[in-house]
């Protein structure tokens, strides 16, 4: 080629370097200053990303040290070193000191009302147990007096234990007792007691449900018709939306108004849920058998069983002198019984009893005549 053309083609040009691009590498996943937040980058394999700044970059060594050293990693780094392990993530936060004060009132609260314990006994005693417990920060911040203690079991306890219960009947077929009180007041009430097998307890439970004012200071109607009766049981079913369709028994004393063939609850129970089961009180039977069978048998010995315990009660005197006449015979050193007028079934303890201590009964009574 002539000089001449090679000055027509112009000065040559250079040939442009040619780019290397760096896959992420896994060895860098272990590098001190990286293995925190560095993962790579699911889309791009030329690509890293910053799991604290959400971030993808170039996988590059000088472009990752330039990230690590920016001010906003720098920020959002700092709380990386309360990063938990997955375990630690769902595992339960441990309760706080104010939780665990109240998870114990709430059991002692139980304690209470379970044993039946007097509420006055909870000021005295939570008096005592910073005093007995001095080492266990929950005994010290136990603040809970009779009146706390009967908000608790009214607002806590009874509410959630309502709510199950309220829960199990929506689910279970149940029985209904009912009967209202004996006792002689300007308040009459009625309890009502539900029976169902419980799945949790694997056993048939009979819990109390409803204790229900049928006459008082804020109801002006003061009868207690079967038809008052059996309304207020319904109603309290349906408040708390059971259906009527669970229940499969119902059972009561033997009264008219409870048991009788027409207008009584029972009859309304049948009209209402076909299919269920009466049943009167077996108590209340036996001791309408029992209290007939007596009728057969002379009064005197009923009344023989009423003056030994009269002759004994009245005198501690005597009391001691039985006693010893007793342990004389070495028999049982057992009391007298008092035949009730008001409990079941009672004579048959009585007799029991005085037919036990009848022979050192002769010999107190022979000694006693000798006095004489």
């Amino acid at each position: 080629m002539s000089a001449r053309e090679s000055d027509d083609e112009g000065p040559s040009t250079p040939k442009k370097k040619r780019s290397y691009k760096q896959k992420f590498r896994n060895e860098w996943l272990h590098h001190e200053n990286f293995k925190k937040w560095l993962r790579r980058d699911m889309k791009d394999p030329y690509r890293a990303y910053c799991i604290f700044c959400d971030t993808s970059m170039i996988a590059d060594m000088g472009a990752l040290k330039r990230h690590s050293e920016g001010n906003k990693h720098v920020l959002k780094a700092k709380p990386s070193s309360s990063l938990t392990s997955i375990a630690t993530a769902f595992k339960k936060p441990s309760p706080s000191l104010d939780d665990k004060r109240k998870i114990a009132e709430i059991k002692l609260a139980a304690f209470m009302t379970e044993h039946k314990i007097s509420h006055r006994v909870m000021d005295h005693l939570v008096e005592l147990l910073p005093k007995a417990f001095p080492d266990s920060e929950i005994a010290q911040k136990i603040k809970m007096k009779r009146t706390k203690l009967r908000a608790v079991i009214n607002n806590v306890l009874g509410t959630t234990e309502q709510q199950d219960l309220c829960t199990d009947l929506k689910r279970q077929k149940f029985s209904v007792m009912i009967d209202e009180s004996t006792d002689i007041a300007a308040i009459k009430t009625m309890c009502v007691v539900v029976r169902y097998f419980c799945p949790a307890k694997g056993r048939i439970v009979s819990r109390f449900w409803d204790l229900i004012q049928i006459y008082g200071n804020d109801n002006t109607d003061h009868s207690s018709s079967a038809e008052r009766l059996f309304d207020a049981v319904l109603k309290s079913f349906q408040d708390h939306s059971i259906s009527l369709e669970n229940i499969i028994g119902f059972g009561s004393d033997g009264c008219n108004t409870m048991m009788g063939c027409n207008n009584s609850v029972s009859s309304r129970f049948r009209a209402a849920c076909p299919g269920i089961i009466v049943l009167k009180c077996v108590c209340h039977s036996l001791h309408l058998c029992a209290s007939d069978a007596c009728k057969q048998l002379p009064i005197e010995c009923e009344i023989l069983a009423r003056e030994i315990y009269n002759y004994f009660s009245a005198s501690s005197k005597r009391q001691s002198e039985f006693k010893e006449f007793q342990s004389f015979a070495n028999t049982d050193i057992h009391k007298i019984l008092k035949p009730s007028q008001t409990r079941w079934l009672s004579l048959a303890a009585v007799t029991d009893r005085i037919l036990e201590q009848w022979d050192v009964l002769l010999l107190y009574f022979n000694g006693k005549w000798l006095e004489d």
